[in-house]
């Protein structure tokens, strides 16, 4: 059993017999494997110069294979590393170092790389395996900071353990290979990066870093995924839905497509049917997860749209079990509505100097009638469907008590999301009102009628508002916080 990620990838006495192939492309380079083993050294002697052993590194995470060396020098070198947004304002990263106890920040490459011949290189790997082989087993393997309701940042702590059990079960279950080309989106400042980052450095497939820009340009997008024989897609959906909106489909084949993994947010029913329609020998699948765990612990592979436009969240990973838990009873019934409750290995080890936090969100059994152990309580609301998939509702935040009636947020979205013409959309309760907000061609009549036809009278949204765009947050998802601001100061048009 690996204790230590860079074992478990691999990186151990072999490392020179298979060193020409390219493993990342970024907008500058590509790089083989042997060129960034060479990074990596470079960047771990930084660390061992400096005595810098058993601490956290901030990473300025540009979108470049810089910054995955630094990510895999710190951990060879026996210490952690911390990513951070390069658009970071100075006093949130001063917040960060001084909660994270960081003393050591990297930016860009390194002003004098050492160059290492292979022989050199292998010696110099050994000599990492001496140090990270004796981190005490307690030692983050990273943290992720995010920024919670209050918008100061909250620290997830990140295990070796968790992210061998997360990648070992994810590999596995989608048959990523060698034969596998990713195209990374996803900034490396967020959590649902190291999904691409820990998959490809597993199974020593290309992994293209796009460039932000060619989201701009999507037709741009299509032909470089077309021309570099790209095949598996792990995106979220806003990023997915930008070729499905302006046809690329129809100016570039994309049929190189194998896979498109989509997490993070509900995929725009009329989005998802035309990626799926472009691409019908393509497999597409819905990640569930969270920052609290390594990556994802249910999936739903989408074989046609369901009637009413929404996805399930599916089944559990190998790795994770997950329950409906509603005042201390477990949920099998279908169309019962509990709390998801997830056991896995790959969850994280809590909130960085926050037991309070800890203990509330990792908790012992909510069930007598579950195993002993530390359940992550999500905070999502489900229910089984026909085929014991799980459904996802509402968010428990979401949650309302509204004319005597308990109702849930989240489904009033799913509904609204079934309607022919409505693009996205997100309930917002304040001041005992239901505000709907939504995007797409269907005028805010048409969809009062269609929705007074759809729901039960007292879920029916009280105001009804079209947008041009809803705003999105740092991690690209719908801001509430910005549309119940627009609610409270009456900037809503009715």
């Amino acid at each position: 059993m690996f204790q230590n990620v860079m074992d478990y990838l691999g990186f151990g006495d072999d490392i020179k017999d298979d060193f020409d192939f390219v493993l990342f492309i970024d907008k500058d380079k590509r790089f083989t494997f042997r060129e960034f083993c060479q990074k990596v050294a470079q960047a771990a002697f930084h660390f061992i110069e400096k005595e810098v052993l058993h601490q956290p590194v901030a990473v300025v995470a540009d979108h470049c294979t810089d910054t995955l060396a630094w990510y895999l020098g710190a951990l060879a070198s026996g210490n952690y590393y911390v990513p951070v947004n390069p658009d970071i304002k100075e006093d949130k990263l001063e917040r960060i170092k001084s909660l994270a106890g960081i003393s050591h920040v990297c930016r860009g490459g390194l002003d004098c790389p050492r160059q290492f011949s292979d022989d050199e290189l292998s010696e110099a790997f050994r000599t990492f395996q001496d140090i990270y082989r004796n981190v005490p087993a307690d030692l983050p393997m990273y943290v992720i900071f995010t920024s919670g309701s209050t918008g100061e940042p909250k620290g997830i702590i990140k295990t070796h353990q968790g992210m061998i059990s997360f990648i070992d079960a994810y590999v596995r279950e989608f048959h990523f290979n060698r034969d596998t080309c990713l195209a990374s989106q996803t900034p490396f400042y967020f959590d649902a990066s190291a999904k691409d980052i820990f998959t490809a450095l597993k199974v020593r497939c290309p992994m293209h870093m796009l460039d932000s820009k060619l989201f701009l340009m999507p037709l741009k997008l299509g032909e470089y995924i077309r021309d570099n024989h790209i095949n598996t897609l792990q995106w979220v959906p806003s990023a997915l839905s930008i070729l499905s909106t302006l046809k690329v489909f129809e100016k570039a084949d994309l049929t190189t497509i194998q896979k498109v993994l989509f997490v993070g947010e509900v995929f725009p029913p009329k989005q998802l049917k035309a990626w799926m329609e472009a691409l019908p020998d393509t497999e597409f699948v819905n990640l569930y997860g969270s920052s609290e765990m390594s990556g994802i612990c249910a999936f739903y592979r989408v074989k046609e749209m369901p009637a009413n436009g929404s996805v399930p969240i599916g089944y559990p990973l190998s790795n994770s079990r997950l329950y409906l838990v509603d005042d201390g009873k477990v949920i099998h019934e279908p169309d019962v509505v509990g709390e998801i409750y997830v056991a896995s290995d790959a969850l994280a080890a809590g909130y960085l100097k926050d037991t309070e936090k800890t203990a509330a969100v990792f908790t012992g059994r909510p069930s007598p009638d579950l195993p002993e152990g530390t359940y992550y309580r999500s905070g999502d609301l489900a229910k089984y469907g026909k085929d014991d998939e799980l459904v996802f509702v509402s968010r428990r935040d979401y949650q309302i008590k509204h004319m005597g009636h308990r109702i849930e947020l989240g489904e009033i979205e799913t509904i609204t999301l079934g309607v022919p013409g409505v693009e996205k959309c997100c309930c917002i309760y304040h001041d005992s009102k239901i505000t709907l907000f939504y995007t797409g061609s269907i005028d805010k009549a048409g969809l009062s009628r269609q929705l007074r036809e759809r729901l039960l009278s007292y879920m029916v949204p009280n105001r009804v508002v079209w947008m041009e765009n809803l705003p999105l947050n740092a991690n690209g998802k719908i801001d509430r916080t910005q549309l119940l601001d627009k609610v409270i100061n009456r900037k809503v048009i009715k």
